[in-house]
């Protein structure tokens, strides 16, 4: 409530504040090639050792570089290592186990070793979206779930990424439409390699990109440009609602960016944020009392209601059932 007195305007502090869990706003799988061919050494920064491991490192980085850029949600995020055959495979809850996640990635990922089998690697991170407890179903035209593809040559054992014989069957239509590949190459110019790369990134939803790169040294930079300008740009935003119905005798005169409406007494200031912007926010909202309607002294209900509402594009196919919401506005006071 509002005691009128000789001015006929103050300010409302809200503060805004919540989270949303259980919600896969978007899940990466990491397909890392673990063949002999990753054993040949590189230098980066003057330090000499295995394009692996300097892999894994990039990785590491690569998963701290999500959950610093996606700050709505939670982000899922696995790797398969392949060689001959896949291995380690592992999905997580970015947003509480990233120390997990670095912890199996620097002590269970076997050496590098064997053959190669790319059609394996991408075999096993599809099977991973399709027993996802959040994937939308194939033709829903999403593209929810990525792959980043990391090797250093093209294919030489079966399964195959596309027909060598009869005998096999190409991995790359079994790739959904909701999936993204995007192929990262190591190492000189092949064109048979690159052709293969470039066919793996236009499978699936056909919205991939193929990136060959002289050397591990840019491999971090490649990452940073898949992560935040292709994916980023991929994945709707989730914005907050927030209406706040004044009392009949009310007018809100202003609020922060992204708010609307209110001149009018008891017409509600209807305002929009996106993405991160709103968690733990805190804003002022001005208000205006018609002199004539009170005396000083009198006091008046300023805000009938707030009204919060998350709108996550049915990235879940049903957010309803999928998650766990919970925004409040609170501690409101008057000034």
């Amino acid at each position: 409530e509002f005691a009128f007195d000789c001015s006929s305007e103050a300010t409302i502090d809200i503060d805004i504040d919540g989270s949303v869990s259980n919600f896969a706003f978007g899940d990466v799988m990491f397909v890392l090639d673990r063949s002999y061919g990753m054993r040949s050494e590189d230098t980066v920064d003057d330090e000499t050792k295995e394009i692996f491991d300097f892999v894994l490192e990039d990785i590491e980085y690569a998963v701290d570089y999500l959950t610093g850029n996606f700050a709505i949600g939670t982000f899922s995020a696995g790797l398969v290592s392949f060689n001959e055959e896949p291995s380690m495979l592992f999905d997580i809850n970015m947003t509480t186990n990233v120390s997990y996640f670095k912890t199996q990635l620097n002590s269970n990922v076997p050496p590098a070793a064997g053959c190669r089998s790319i059609g394996d690697g991408l075999c096993s991170a599809e099977t991973i979206f399709a027993i996802d407890n959040c994937v939308i179903p194939p033709g829903t035209q999403s593209t929810r779930d990525f792959i980043i593809l990391t090797t250093t040559g093209k294919e030489d054992v079966p399964p195959w990424v596309e027909h060598h014989d009869s005998d096999n069957v190409s991995m790359l239509p079994q790739l959904a439409d909701t999936t993204t590949v995007f192929a990262v190459g190591i190492g000189p110019e092949d064109e048979v390699f690159e052709e293969q790369l470039e066919d793996i990134s236009n499978a699936g939803s056909s919205r991939g990109k193929y990136y060959r790169i002289d050397s591990v040294s840019e491999l971090r930079d490649t990452y940073d440009e898949i992560i935040l300008n292709e994916i980023g740009n991929m994945l709707p935003d989730h914005v907050l609602g927030v209406t706040i119905t004044p009392a009949p005798e009310i007018s809100l005169l202003y609020g922060p960016e992204g708010c609307s409406g209110g001149w009018v007494k008891g017409e509600p200031l209807v305002c929009s944020f996106e993405n991160g912007s709103f968690y733990g926010r805190k804003f002022k909202v001005g208000f205006q009392v018609d002199k004539t309607t009170f005396a000083p002294g009198d006091y008046t209900s300023v805000i009938s209601k707030v009204d919060l509402t998350l709108d996550t594009f049915d990235a879940c196919g049903g957010v309803d059932s999928t998650s766990d919401i919970d925004f409040s506005a609170q501690n409101i006071s008057i000034s």
